[in-house]
């Protein structure tokens, strides 16, 4: 839970016609996108959230005309875990930052903003950590990370506040830049109580980065950039401890993990 699968297809001309159903559950229905270096080939990106009923096992039927093809996607819980942490936010940060209200409003700008996605393809290879370099710990641990993927939050000083971390934290120094994580289109630059400032690069098929929590930003919407380019400076605006930054990876709407994105590029099949 909390990574996604590529679903491909072939011989498909029109992909809006692809009938997709999951059992159990996924709560995600996905959008299949042409591939444009291959004829009526097609490819979904396929997330299982955080938040999904736990199962070993998720049977996907699809459909396309006459053809069905039913499969099994076996499902194996990460090794990172989805462990319960305290959250150090001051009560003052909570008020002006994560009121129920503000954290609902939020929510309704990130849904917007994953509402649609690009059709091309701008990543082929690993994307960047959060500092601009290729993944290579041995040990899987990254340097700065304070709060991981998926980890169950308590806020300190508001126990009745529980949440589940969309993406991960990391100690940066204020007004470090902040290069794009891989190449794409620029979707969002804005600013709320709850995320600050953030830029957010849509990747294609429905694969979004978000760098949030910026002091300022430095690309606008509709800009197209190139991996490791400045997109802004880390800050300390929105609901985030002072010194730290946030980045979250999305398809759809839903929160990613990005650990194996920085460790190998997508594969995506072709067919002969």
């Amino acid at each position: 839970h909390g990574e996604f699968v590529v679903l491909s297809g072939i011989n498909v001309s029109d992909p809006s016609k692809i009938k997709f159903e999951s059992s159990p559950a996924i709560n995600f229905t996905p959008v299949f996108y042409t591939d444009a270096t291959a004829k009526d080939t097609v490819h979904a990106l396929i997330p299982i959230g955080y938040d999904v009923a736990r199962s070993e096992t998720f049977t996907f039927t699809v459909s396309y005309g006459v053809a069905q093809k039913t499969l099994t996607l076996n499902v194996k819980e990460p090794s990172y875990a989805f462990d319960e942490r305290t959250y150090a936010a001051t009560t003052a940060l909570i008020d002006s930052c994560f009121t129920p209200e503000l954290v609902a409003n939020a929510k309704n700008t990130f849904n917007s903003i994953c509402a649609s996605s690009t059709a091309t393809r701008y990543f082929s290879d690993a994307f960047l950590d959060f500092f601009g370099k290729p993944f290579s710990s041995k040990d899987g641990s990254l340097t700065g990370l304070k709060v991981g993927f998926g980890k169950r939050m308590t806020l300190e000083n508001a126990t009745e506040r529980k949440y589940t971390n969309p993406g991960m934290e990391f100690a940066i120094s204020a007004g470090k830049e902040i290069p794009a994580m891989q190449s794409g289109i620029v979707c969002a630059v804005g600013s709320n109580e709850v995320m600050g400032k953030y830029v957010v690069v849509d990747h294609g098929y429905g694969l979004k980065t978000w760098d949030t929590n910026l002091s300022e930003t430095s690309v606008s919407v509709n800009d197209t950039i190139a991996k490791k380019q400045v997109i802004g400076k880390a800050g300390n605006t929105g609901f985030i401890i002072k010194g730290r930054s946030r980045i979250m990876f999305t398809v759809g709407n839903v929160p990613v993990s990005p650990y194996g994105l920085w460790s190998a590029s997508i594969n995506f099949p072709t067919f002969n």
